[in-house]
């Protein structure tokens, strides 16, 4: 049977009102009363029962951003951080938090029924990349306030928001095309990363309705570091046939295939024009800047955090959107 508060106080020699208010943290308690309690609660394994207490609070005026984290991933994946600054801003002008907790698609169905169950969160944004139907089968059973950053790969009923990544890879295609190239290449991240896919099949969409053939050796795909760039625009360049342009789905990618081409003393744009994804990390360190079909991914937080914030309040309401339209910045890697 579960350890509850009444046999905390009776064992800790005080009433329940006392142990409830050193576990919210009264000052009124004495220094040694809360030592002696505390002692008591991890003797038991007491665990507090949250959904009782946020009940009588009505709200604990908190969201939970559940994501994956790794070591560098700042680096690896910088978005996420102007997410979760977009997401605070609108957290914090409504008064409430946000906890950010280090999920994997793994453990990710034990952490939002713990979250459901003990009531210690109003709300959930969760990054796609965590997703699966069985936690959406938990979600909407339980009706619990959510949106995910990120259109899922499935139909689905759960709420999410996302940027037109085939849209982006769309205005890529086009904006090179009228540019005067017409050889254009792909180089893209894993074929598990869904908005490079995504941005891949809009250049394909493209190139498709200008009836220009792409050649499938024009298509590389791989991790996205600088490294796996660098060795995918290699392949490329020792094509018989090489491209005249070059669609890279991420800065790391980018900065690796640029830092070829300029080895090979292939001349950037003329020979070889290139267009990337994203205003940061590289493109304004690049001899020449690199041409970008920019996302704003800061407003995409503020847009979920308002989303999610709407759906506490009203939990069956259903949203599926795409959202930032992206904004070419022209710059030296495209004549």
């Amino acid at each position: 049977m579960a350890v509850t508060i009444k046999d905390v106080a009776q064992k800790a020699g005080v009433s329940t009102a006392t142990v409830s208010k050193v576990m919210n943290g009264s000052p009124s308690i004495s220094e040694a009363t809360a030592l002696r309690i505390k002692a008591v609660m991890e003797e038991l394994h007491y665990q507090p029962n949250l959904r009782a207490r946020n009940f009588a609070r009505q709200s604990t005026k908190t969201v939970l951003f559940a994501t994956e984290l790794w070591k560098n991933c700042a680096f690896e994946n910088p978005h996420i951080f102007e997410i979760m600054v977009g997401l605070q801003r609108s957290m914090e002008a409504k008064g409430y938090g946000f906890h950010i907790v280090n999920v994997s698609k793994e453990n990710s169905m034990e952490v939002l029924k713990n979250t459901i169950a003990q009531k210690s969160a109003d709300g959930i944004v969760l990054h796609i990349s965590i997703v699966s139907k069985e936690l959406e089968k938990v979600i909407l059973k339980e009706e619990f306030p959510h949106i995910v950053l990120g259109c899922p790969e499935y139909k689905t009923q759960l709420c999410w928001i996302d940027n037109n990544n085939t849209l982006s890879g769309e205005i890529a295609a086009r904006y090179l095309l009228e540019r005067g190239y017409r050889k254009i290449a792909f180089i893209g991240g894993r074929k598990n990363d869904v908005g490079s896919e995504c941005r891949r099949q809009g250049f394909l969409n493209i190139m498709e309705a200008e009836k220009i053939m792409v050649p499938e050796e024009y298509i590389r795909t791989g991790e996205s570091s600088i490294e796996m760039g660098w060795e995918r625009q290699g392949e490329l360049l020792s094509l018989a046939k090489r491209p005249d342009a070059v669609i890279c789905a991420n800065n790391y990618l980018a900065l690796g295939a640029m830092n070829r081409m300029q080895e090979a003393g292939i001349s950037v744009p003329d020979e070889m024009g290139l267009i990337t994804f994203d205003a940061y990390p590289f493109t304004g360190i690049t001899n020449p800047q690199m041409t970008t079909v920019d996302i704003d991914v800061y407003d995409m937080g503020k847009q979920a955090g308002e989303i999610i914030l709407r759906k506490i309040r009203k939990p069956n309401l259903q949203i599926q959107s795409y959202t930032t339209l992206a904004n070419l910045m022209i710059n030296g890697s495209t004549r």
